[in-house]
C-alpha cells in the first residue's frame, strides 16, 4: 500500500506531493529502535508533523540510509529528504497519507 507524502499548509492545501508511487514501505518498516517519528508512519491512517518533528524524521532517515545497501533505497531516502527540505518554513507541514 503506498503511502503518500505531502507538504500542506496551516490550511491542509497541498502545495507539493512526494513521487507518485508515494513512501517506501521498507522505510518504515527500518526505523532506527530509538524511533520517535518513522515508527509512527501508519500505512493506514494519516500522520501530520510540525518542523521539530520534521528535524527527528530528518535524523531517523540518515540513520536508514547509513546502514541500508540497497541502492534504489538509498536513492529513495535523498530524494524524500530532499523533499521534505522543501517543508522548512514556518506554517508548512509534512502529512503521511496511508489508505
Amino acid at each position: 500500500m503506498p503511502i503518500s507524502v505531502q507538504i500542506v499548509d496551516e490550511q491542509g492545501a497541498v502545495e507539493a506531493v512526494f513521487i507518485e508511487t508515494g513512501l517506501d514501505p521498507r522505510l518504515v518498516s527500518r526505523a532506527p529502535a530509538n524511533s520517535c517519528v518513522l515508527r509512527f508512519v501508519d500505512p493506514y491512517g494519516d500522520l501530520v508533523l510540525n518542523q521539530l518533528q520534521l528535524q527527528a524524521l530528518d535524523t531517523e532517515l540518515e540513520e536508514v540510509l547509513d546502514v541500508s545497501a540497497e541502492d534504489d533505497l538509498r536513492r529513495h531516502i535523498a530524494d524524500l529528504r530532499a523533499f521534505l527540505a522543501g517543508a522548512q518554513s514556518a506554517h508548512m507541514y509534512v502529512r503521511f497519507v496511508g489508505d
